[in-house]
């Protein structure tokens, strides 16, 4: 009998499916799981050199897979200015001022996380408090969830942004009485700057990797969704992902490229040149039907209560996204498209609908991403073509820390709350749902997202009971959706996401019993182990 290099004791053992934990342990030989059951059991795989972890009363579980991130925008994020949650825009400038002054070796400012909310205002903002805040070099201000930025002068002349600026036909680039950008662009029209920003060279992205890898598994996560496309550009570049994976450290990396009926073969390519990793994989496509609800540019069914004049609108006509799913499911690659409003949902439920009708089911494990507004009609189609839901606990709550200052709720108006993120009602259809983060809209910690799924309410506790309670998961489907249904998502449930035998053996432990703590008590929680590949990469 083979004998364990390792092995890992626990009284409150998770194996990523089951509504139950189990006192036993799990056994590993280099990097994967030979045993899971009760103490007895393992006897047999032990010898005097096995490593033994014995964890307690405290919480062992699969490693946390997180099914939404953008691994380059987050590492930039960390080297920028944090401006959310300024009260003003003039507050939000100030802090760009004074970090400037304090990094004069940054050839360009990368400032972050501004919200018209939070300044109490639907007033857009313009180069003038920015140029006045730095008027040398060339400041890139991007909104809270990344579907807008602010610009100064100077950035605006670095990416030749002038009256001719893609996007301003559309309506995404704000423009004064006389048809001249004022700095604020929304959307598709942040195509040029993204470029401009995020073109790394390979050794920058290497190093983007490995430092996310590093904040990943502080936090528990071994494995990310790595949705590269951003508005049509694939950020990182392919040979810096395979020279991370040569090496062999750190978190897994599933990766998308841009949705394109002219990338399947890529796609195809990259899915066989990089079966020789397991750190690496190409799990298909990625795209955006829509934007953000906090810049209007969500496609809704119904206008939007405080901006009755808009529906938003869609990024593909009907035709445009028709063609690029048919040609992708024809090829048997998964698709993740980006929707916020009912509206888009619906197109793309559409579109999945006919390709699984045109060309019938093979591996896709399509999935639509974020689904924060959705009609009742379109609550059971999920789970009748194995559409995972991929949704972001967390968002809940990204307009305001608190009940009193949140202003989502006000874009849609009373009669439409019931459609707001509405995971429980998907899960309890039996589609797959997946969580993630969006890294970097909010932090890659998953426990404050469990947090979030159990009790529906913002960090003051308000409102009481939690805003539409009836989506309130228990602990094991949140679990379960940070887990087994984000490998789900990708296709990959059958070697990450449990604790089974013939399993990677990428085991988290955390300091107290998630089955029994309070949801308080989850949101505080502290991983103190991560393993991957039966290596421990991250100790507390």
């Amino acid at each position: 009998m083979q004998k364990a290099e390792t092995v890992i004791y626990g009284k409150h053992i998770y194996n990523g499916t089951d509504a139950s934990t189990f006192d036993g342990a799990v056994g590993i030989v280099e990097k994967h799981i030979i045993y899971v059951g009760d103490r007895d059991g393992v006897e047999p795989f032990l010898s005097e050199a096995t490593t033994i972890l014995d964890y307690g009363d405290r919480f062992v579980m699969p490693g946390f897979i997180d099914a939404h991130t953008h691994v380059q925008m987050t590492i930039m994020h960390h080297e920028g200015v944090y401006i959310g949650r300024c009260l003003s825009m003039e507050a939000a400038a100030e802090k760009v001022r004074i970090y400037s002054e304090a990094h004069p070796e940054k050839e360009w400012i990368l400032a972050y996380g501004w919200l018209m909310a939070d300044w109490g205002s639907n007033e857009f903002p313009t180069k003038e408090l920015l140029d006045k805040a730095v008027p040398g070099k060339p400041v890139i201000a991007t909104q809270g969830e990344e579907h807008g930025m602010w610009l100064n002068t100077k950035a605006m002349e670095w990416v030749g942004m002038d009256r001719n600026f893609p996007g301003i036909k559309e309506g995404y680039v704000k423009v004064d009485s006389e048809g001249n950008p004022t700095g604020c662009l929304f959307e598709g029209s942040m195509r040029p700057i993204i470029k401009k920003c995020y073109d790394f060279p390979t050794e920058k992205t290497i190093d983007i990797l490995n430092r996310f890898s590093d904040y990943a598994v502080a936090n528990g996560v071994t494995a990310v969704t790595d949705m590269r496309p951003l508005f049509g550009v694939n950020l990182g570049k392919d040979e810096a992902y395979e020279t991370y994976a040569k090496k062999g450290q750190g978190i897994r990396y599933f990766t998308t490229l841009q949705l394109d009926k002219d990338n399947c073969e890529k796609v195809l390519e990259l899915k066989e040149r990089w079966k020789e990793f397991d750190k690496l994989y190409c799990v298909g496509f990625k795209d955006f039907m829509d934007g953000v609800a906090s810049a209007y540019t969500a496609y809704v069914l119904e206008p939007y209560s405080d901006c009755p004049s808009t529906c938003g609108q869609p990024f593909m006509t009907k035709e445009e996204l028709e063609e690029k799913v048919l040609a992708a499911h024809k090829s048997d690659i998964s698709i993740h498209i980006h929707c916020i409003g009912d509206a888009a949902v619906r197109m793309v439920l559409n579109a999945y609908e006919m390709a699984n009708q045109t060309y019938g089911r093979q591996h896709q494990r399509h999935a639509i991403e974020h689904i924060e507004v959705l009609q009742d009609k379109d609550v059971p189609r999920f789970a009748q073509y194995d559409i995972t839901a991929s949704v972001q606990p967390q968002h809940l709550v990204l307009m305001s820390d608190t009940d009193e200052g949140e202003t989502y709720r006000g874009y849609f108006g009373p009669e439409r709350d019931h459609m707001l993120f509405r995971n429980k009602d998907i899960l309890d259809t039996g589609a797959n749902v997946a969580f993630g983060t969006d890294a970097p809209i909010v932090d890659i910690n998953p426990l404050p997202g469990i947090y979030r799924a159990m009790t529906r309410v913002h960090d003051d506790g308000l409102p009481l009971g939690g805003w539409n309670p009836s989506q309130i998961m228990n602990v094991y489907e949140a679990l379960k959706a940070y887990t087994y249904g984000a490998a789900y998502s990708v296709g990959l449930e059958d070697r990450f996401g449990q604790l089974r035998v013939g399993y990677y053996a990428d085991i988290v432990a955390i300091d107290l019993d998630l089955s029994a703590a309070s949801p308080e008590e989850i949101r505080d929680a502290k991983v103190i182990m991560t393993m991957i590949n039966g290596k421990v990469v991250f100790r507390r």
